[in-house]
């Protein structure tokens, strides 16, 4: 049998979800209140994690899309009640829009974690990533490629795909053995 990790270990790699750079780990508990969301929220979808502890999950939730997502909870509990397969997950990822603190939305796509019938538990870890924005955008880089732009050009395109949580936002190629830099319009190639 495996070896279980060291407590030490567990902590660091709390820690390491807590901050991920362009990812929010949310635990939610079987009545739907948030009960742990990592620090990356703040940045992320520009919500203070402290804040959202004991709250309802779905308050800040697009209401077209919390009646879905109630929906696929309610399926989850439903199956396993049925006698259905114990932490039956959502296998596909859900899209949600997710209100800011300046009153736009952010879509993010999370995975769902299904631990609401383990009895220590009762819960479900939700694993989301923004999508939209720039990301959205990448019609212009596929137009550059068609065209045969010169690579640089097309690395440039691609800068703005770059999560902005990162310090640096250019694009690294590799053409004839020789890098390539591409960086966004107005912003220097590092």
């Amino acid at each position: 049998a495996g070896e279980r990790m060291p407590p030490d270990v567990a902590a660091r790699l709390l820690r390491a979800l807590d901050r991920a750079p362009s990812t929010v780990v949310s635990f939610v508990d079987a009545q739907l209140r948030t009960r742990w969301m990592s620090r990356s929220a703040a940045w992320v979808m520009d919500t203070d994690p402290d804040d959202r502890i004991g709250r309802a999950s779905l308050e800040k939730v697009h209401p077209d899309d919390a009646e879905l997502l109630l929906h696929g909870l309610g399926q989850l509990r439903a199956a396993a009640h049925a006698g259905g397969a114990p932490g039956m997950d959502v296998i596909e990822p859900l899209r949600y829009r997710k209100l800011r603190s300046d009153g736009t939305w952010i879509t993010m796509e999370g995975q769902v974690l299904n631990l609401l019938d383990d009895p220590e538990v009762e819960g479900v870890v939700i694993v989301s990533r923004p999508l939209g924005g720039e990301a959205a955008g990448a019609g212009p880089v596929l137009d550059l490629l068609v065209a045969d732009a010169p690579p640089p050009a097309a690395l440039a395109a691609c800068a703005p795909l770059v999560p902005a949580s990162l310090p640096a936002r250019a694009v690294v190629g590799l053409g004839r053995r020789a890098p390539l830099v591409g960086a966004g319009q107005g912003r220097p190639a590092v």
